[in-house]
């Protein structure tokens, strides 16, 4: 079973890295994607706020279904 785990493991790592180079996702990095301006501006609206626990600013409480 763990020679089949071991397999399996480096075969879906070569098939993820197929993926990544056929979709052109090598240089994709989620830190550098940024919020749309619409989204900013409906942020601005908002007048439930809270404060931030890690870095203490106030921050618009976003529903997360809205």
């Amino acid at each position: 079973m763990s020679l089949w785990a071991v397999i399996f493991l480096e075969l879906w790592k070569k098939y993820l890295e197929i993926i990544t180079h056929h979709w052109d996702m090598t240089s994709f990095d989620t830190l550098e994607e940024h919020p749309g301006p619409e989204y900013l501006a409906k942020l601005s609206t908002v007048k439930k706020r809270k404060v931030n626990f890690f870095t203490g600013v106030n921050e618009p409480c976003v529903s997360f279904w809205k």
